[in-house]
């Protein structure tokens, strides 16, 4: 959908294999789609892009805060962002509320983490089960 053209056969840089191009989705300015530090080409720089695109499509940040809440409501807290790296309770929590919303909403463990870390609910030292 946001990389339809990278992909066409009118590309000036071709279907496959290059893609510095003018047809890469907002390639500079939001952080959203900027090329972070662990992308080494545009390719991967894709599929970051791709990946936060479906997040964002399949767990609409309306119904996401529902399930949030509802999360944090069964084990008797008020919502909040948990952060990483503090202690060993939120640390667990990060690993389950990315499970819980996945098992909501039918998606990867990755991609609900990937769309909580972009709402800011969870934080911290790691991102994507990688050291930052």
């Amino acid at each position: 959908m946001i990389h339809r053209k990278a992909f066409s056969k009118d590309n000036p840089c071709g279907s496959v294999g290059k893609f510095e191009n003018q047809y890469l989705a907002a390639k500079e300015g939001r952080i959203d789609y900027c090329r972070s530090v662990k992308e080494r080409t545009d390719h991967e720089r894709i599929e970051r892009q791709a990946d936060f695109t479906a997040a964002a499509i399949l767990m609409p940040k309306t119904t996401l805060r529902m399930a949030y809440r509802d999360f944090f409501r069964y084990y008797g807290e008020k919502p909040r962002v948990i952060i990483r790296g503090i202690n060993d309770y939120d640390d667990s929590l990060s690993v389950l509320l990315p499970k819980y919303i996945a098992k909501v909403y039918g998606v990867s463990n990755r991609a609900a983490l990937i769309r909580l870390e972009k709402l800011g609910a969870v934080t911290g030292r790691y991102k994507h089960g990688q050291p930052a």
